[in-house]
């Protein structure tokens, strides 16, 4: 079995704050990622160009 890097950076996307939060509550306080929330698709545009992300957990619907 592989196993993932520790340093690993997550950008989360969802409509839903109470989703939004559950999800960076538990992927970061339970796994010790590195986790980056974002609120709307200007904030999503800006934070892609400041940086990279190895997983992106996003809800496509509300990007546009």
């Amino acid at each position: 079995m592989k196993l993932l890097k520790k340093d690993l950076s997550i950008l989360i996307y969802e409509k839903e704050k109470i989703l939004n939060s559950i999800l960076h509550y538990q992927i970061s306080n339970y796994n010790n990622y590195n986790v980056f929330t974002i609120k709307n698709h200007e904030e999503f545009i800006e934070i892609l160009a400041k940086r990279k992300f190895d997983v992106s957990i996003l809800n496509l619907n509300y990007l546009s």
